[in-house]
């Protein structure tokens, strides 16, 4: 089983997002993460290292699973590109 952790812009986004139904499905489908990681489609190119998961109406959870730690690490969610703006600002912030 693998531990759940949640970026800070993941926090934030979450806090921002007032609709009390979206948020319940998205956190149903991380916790379901925990059981299984490699759920989400991977991602391409410079984003690689990331998987994308649908959940909530049209809204997808990004994330990282890092094997090593046993950790699924959650960046970001939204709609289309909204969720890669959050991930390039985890990506600098991160290395």
């Amino acid at each position: 089983m693998h531990e759940i952790e949640y970026s800070e812009g993941f926090r934030k986004q979450l806090r921002k997002l007032g609709d009390k139904g979206t948020e319940k499905q998205l956190l149903k489908a991380i916790s379901a993460l925990a059981e299984e990681p490699l759920k989400g489609e991977p991602l391409l190119y410079q984003l690689k290292e990331f998987r994308s998961l649908r959940c909530a109406d049209d809204h997808r959870v990004v994330y990282k699973v890092e094997e090593t730690t046993s950790k699924v690490i959650i960046v970001a969610f939204g709609h289309g590109h909204d969720r890669y703006d959050e991930m390039k600002r985890y990506l600098r912030a991160t290395r």
